[in-house]
């Protein structure tokens, strides 16, 4: 679960980071963004052969960059992010595991390199990578 949540977020963060806003100016920028959040339910086998599963709601996340345009097609960036998502329902076969109602919540930092490429006027194509870290926590409302 947890690889497949750091890379989810590190992509939705790759594909968030390109502002239009930022394309447009050269030097110093700051971009803020957000929007909905999607996690796939996690579901596996424990050890007693019995299935368990925690359905997520759809979240919300936050994300803001400071940047530094080089040229008008080059710039770079580090970019952090908050994600949050509700536990809409979890299914557990073993009764010492107590976690009724909770949530999950992501935070994450990444550092970018973009390629802008103008299509037409105010409108603009980024292509970037990206390296960072997630950090993710599931918490339990009791």
């Amino acid at each position: 679960m947890t690889a497949r949540m750091i890379l989810l977020g590190a992509v939705t963060a790759l594909a968030l980071s390109g502002a239009t806003s930022a394309s447009n100016a050269n030097g110093w920028y700051l971009s803020l963004e957000g929007g909905a959040n999607w996690v796939d339910d996690w579901s596996a086998v424990v050890s007693t052969a019995i299935p368990a599963e925690v359905q997520y709601d759809t979240g919300w996340a936050a994300l803001g960059s400071v940047g530094y345009a080089f040229t008008q097609n080059w710039r770079t960036e580090v970019e952090f992010g908050y994600r949050k998502n509700e536990i809409s329902s979890i299914l557990w076969p073993d009764d010492g595991f107590n976690f009724n109602d909770g949530s999950l919540w992501e935070a994450t930092a990444m550092a970018n390199v973009l390629y802008d490429i103008k299509i037409v006027e105010k409108v603009r194509l980024s292509l970037g990578a990206g390296a960072g870290a997630d950090y993710a926590e599931l918490t339990d409302k009791r």
